[in-house]
């Protein structure tokens, strides 16, 4: 991610050398993973710029492989991508993933104008992935089901949720003060 891609979307790079990987080792923050979520939702582009291809973004996101059967946190595995149709209110709500250890997530869900990034530092804990689809569908569940462009908020909606929150998402606490281990969630509508 060196060079073109990282500088027009922001991003840091990480390694000593200068080089991020892409598939993981990352270290950014939940708004540079609301970044690449808002350009993934807005096809390849990001800002008036083309970053990839939306052809190769839809490969990317189309899941090649299904495994609902073995991971019940997703449908359908593409490129480094996931997808999952969450039952929301008894409606369907196709959601496209990318999924790090922990729970950390870049969640966009199109049919909801909608990216949610969520960071997290529960490595290696199994109850990071069920806390962070916990809050996705708590947020797709706030979320307006279609939003006309006239009805956009200007400016990303952000948020953090404490501990008191946490526990409500996930039934209790789980490793201490899940505030600090769940860090930052963003919305970006629109």
């Amino acid at each position: 991610m060196r060079g073109a891609i990282s500088d027009l979307l922001g991003l840091r790079e990480s390694d000593a050398a200068g080089y991020t990987k892409g598939q993981g080792n990352l270290s950014i923050t939940a708004r540079e993973l609301a970044t690449i979520g808002e350009m993934v939702r807005n096809d390849g582009t990001y800002r008036g710029h083309r970053i990839v291809s939306a052809a190769w973004l839809r490969a990317a996101l189309a899941p090649k492989v299904t495994i609902s059967g073995s991971d019940p946190y997703a449908d359908g595995y593409g490129y480094f991508w996931y997808s999952k149709v969450q039952q929301i209110e008894g409606k369907p709500v196709p959601v496209s993933f990318a999924s790090g250890n922990g729970g950390n997530k870049i969640y966009v869900v199109p049919s909801r104008h909608l990216v949610v990034a969520i960071t997290s530092s529960a490595y290696g804990h199994g109850y990071g992935q069920r806390r962070s689809e916990n809050i996705l569908r708590a947020i797709i569940a706030f979320a307006p089901l279609q939003l006309g462009a006239d009805r956009l908020p200007a400016r990303p909606l952000k948020f953090g949720l404490g501990a008191q929150a946490a526990r409500n998402f996930t039934g209790g606490p789980q490793g201490g003060d899940q505030w600090g281990e769940m860090g930052f969630v963003q919305l970006k509508l629109g």
